[in-house]
């Protein structure tokens, strides 16, 4: 008997095996395709046909096998077809001109249609009949929103770059020394912000940017919020984030020293590309990934002075042979520094879960990806882990001086929760309808007074559109993800310092340098990317399944006793 022949038999009794069921409650997982094959293919070599059809009962549904099969050969597509993508989005956000705006949109509108062709075919399969990680997968599958009609597709993919465009090249304007002079948002504006006492300029600043950005992509916003709700409905489903900036004006103890490490970092010849190694080696120390070669070759860590870029901070993945970078106009001072350590936090999660299947290749949630990053910084800069590197030599461990770093670190992190929550409340009432084109200016600057106790400096009009100057409403982030992280990333860093062996003394103290089994832990949570619910990803990272306040009220438990003393014949509020 040929081999040929020997393969066949051996497949026809592998079928006719599967096709008996062990009980009425188990579906055969036979498939007409699998029948076919064998008549076709092993009939005309001479070999009995073992399955005819009329003595075999064949279940119509597909199987779960070739469901599994059509997955991996998804998941393969989908890796390639997202690295193109990428590659095509990331040449566009380092050099913005015309030509590779038009690649950008051709990729994204490639990419999407693909996808839903996929999704109509995946409707084919039965996926509750499934293991949990099938269905897991089809399920992920199945979130996608994107719009039915081609030109609706190809209008989306266009609207979103214009919009992108218009605010990562928007610029304030004026005159110096006879001269107009031409401000982008990063970093001359952002040191504006971040230094200027002058009321005059800090307007002049503020309402540049948003007279650049918000008229122009006003109409396109809107527009572009009614394609992406007929998308979902087809398929049935500078901004006051961080205070830290004016910490100066507002120290407990002014006459203490500054845990700014500005002009250290200056001091010691620190450039980009050594803040980032320095933030690298912290997470080699607790047994994290090296960063891989292709990141320092490709990565944009400095604004390059011959092109438009994109330079609000973003890491990138690749999708293949560990291609992960960041796009970021560093500059050499203490916040950047921290930011540093945030982009390198969503890099090493790309790259624990590079072997995860693509649909999988994500954060367990979107909080879960920002909250890794901070949960390092929480260690890295705190004073004490400043001392260890050299870059806080003046810090005494007194009670003033502690007041001040936890009001410090809350100054970022607390009106990071109400900016958050206020944004998605915007944002989900304007695609629910409730809050209208004509009425975005005016209920952004209501929700601006409710939630966090803020007021334009001028006057402003529905002619405006105020929310364009926010990065995360331009690039369609979800705003929760923060709010999410913003709590979690002390409940992780409770964890962490638990499984290092910190288990006495003030949490927002603890530093989990160096200890291999916080990163085994931390490492265990990364790796699983996305196959898991959320609630295991948190089980295996805290020991619970649930999203907990306890860590950041402790952590801030010290400053909290100390506002309550200071503040006990204050009325407070707006």
């Amino acid at each position: 008997m040929t081999r040929s022949w020997i393969l066949c038999l051996v497949f026809c009794v592998l079928v006719v095996e599967t096709a008996k069921p062990a009980s009425q409650l188990q579906r055969s997982t036979v498939t007409e395709g699998m029948v076919k094959v064998v008549n076709t293919f092993c009939c005309p070599r001479r070999l009995r046909c073992c399955i005819p059809d009329k003595r075999v009962a064949i279940d119509k549904s597909v199987d779960e096998i070739e469901a599994r099969m059509w997955l991996r050969l998804y998941n393969a597509e989908l890796r390639k077809r997202a690295a193109s993508a990428a590659e095509a989005s990331w040449a566009h956000s380092t050099n913005m001109n015309p030509t590779t705006a038009a690649a950008a949109i051709r990729a994204s509108s490639q990419l999407k249609k693909w996808k839903l062709k996929k999704r109509k075919e995946a409707k084919r399969f039965t996926p509750a009949a499934y293991s949990e990680d099938l269905r897991r997968q089809f399920w992920l599958i199945s979130l996608d929103g994107t719009p039915e009609d081609s030109n609706d597709l190809r209008q989306m993919s266009k609207l979103k770059n214009d919009i992108e465009t218009l605010y990562s090249t928007g610029k304030a304007c004026r005159d110096e020394n006879e001269d107009e002079v031409c401000h982008p948002l990063e970093p001359d504006l952002e040191r504006i912000f971040a230094t200027s006492r002058d009321y005059n300029e800090l307007q002049w600043a503020w309402l540049g940017f948003r007279d650049a950005v918000g008229p122009a992509m006003r109409e396109k916003f809107a527009r572009l919020v009614e394609l992406k709700n007929s998308g979902a409905q087809e398929h049935g489903n500078i901004w006051a984030k961080w205070w830290g900036n004016i910490y100066s004006l507002v120290a407990p103890y002014p006459d203490q020293p500054d845990m700014n490490v500005t002009s250290v970092l200056l001091e010691k010849g620190y450039d980009p590309l050594r803040m980032f190694k320095t933030a690298e080696e912290f997470f080699t120390s607790i047994g994290l990934r090296e960063l891989p070669e292709v990141f320092w070759e490709k990565s944009m860590i400095v604004r390059p002075d011959d092109r438009e870029v994109s330079c609000h901070p973003t890491s990138w993945d690749f999708h293949h042979q560990s291609d992960v970078r960041v796009k970021m106009c560093t500059e050499v001072n203490h916040e950047y520094l921290e930011t540093v350590h945030h982009e390198l936090g969503h890099i090493q999660y790309f790259l624990q879960y590079e072997d995860q299947p693509m649909l999988y290749r994500d954060g367990a949630n979107p909080g879960f990806h920002e909250a890794v990053g901070d949960t390092i910084a929480l260690s890295a800069m705190t004073p004490g882990h400043l001392r260890t590197v050299g870059l806080l030599e003046d810090w005494p461990d007194s009670h003033e001086s502690e007041i001040n770093f936890l009001l410090r670190q809350a100054l970022d992190k607390i009106p990071a929760l109400a900016m958050g929550l206020m944004i998605d409340t915007w944002q989900s009432r304007v695609f629910s309808g409730k809050i209208t084109a004509d009425e975005y200016n005016r209920e952004w600057w209501k929700l601006r007074l409710e939630y966090q106790g803020l007021s334009p400096p001028v006057q402003r009009t529905e002619e405006d559109f105020d929310a364009g100057s926010k990065f995360h409403i331009v690039y369609g982030f979800a705003m929760m993800r923060y709010f999410v992280s913003y709590i979690i990333q002390f409940q992780f860093h409770e964890s962490l310092c638990r499984e290092a062996g910190y288990l006495q003394g003030p949490l927002h103290k603890c530093d989990i340098y160096g200890s291999s089994e916080a990163g085994d832990r931390l490492r265990e949570m990364l790796r699983m990317g996305q196959s898991q619910p959320w609630p295991e990803a948190m089980r295996a990272m805290t020991g619970q399944s649930k999203m907990a306040t306890s860590a950041i009220l402790e952590y801030f438990q010290p400053l909290m006793k100390w506002l309550r003393e200071q503040n006990k014949k204050e009325s407070l509020g707006w």
